[in-house]
């Protein structure tokens, strides 16, 4: 995501129901923030929800995500 105000950049990881871990930029589809992040594509802007009202943002790519053999808890 892009701020269009400042140019700053942040990504989000978008998983389950119980997957969270903000201060990482991981959170669950069912917060604010994973609820207006749905059902968008790339280049548009939605309205953020922040601490302190919204904040315009622009979606700059989606991706799947992957995780490693040893976050799998594989290796």
């Amino acid at each position: 995501m892009k701020n269009p105000a400042d140019g700053s950049e942040k990504t989000y990881t978008l998983l389950g129901a119980w997957d969270s871990d903000p201060a990482n930029g991981i959170i669950s589809y069912l917060t604010a923030i994973g609820q207006a992040l749905l059902g968008h594509k790339p280049g548009e802007q939605i309205e953020l929800p922040t601490e302190h009202g919204t904040e315009l943002a622009e979606i700059i790519a989606i991706k799947a995500y992957k995780t490693t053999a040893v976050e799998a808890g594989v290796a």
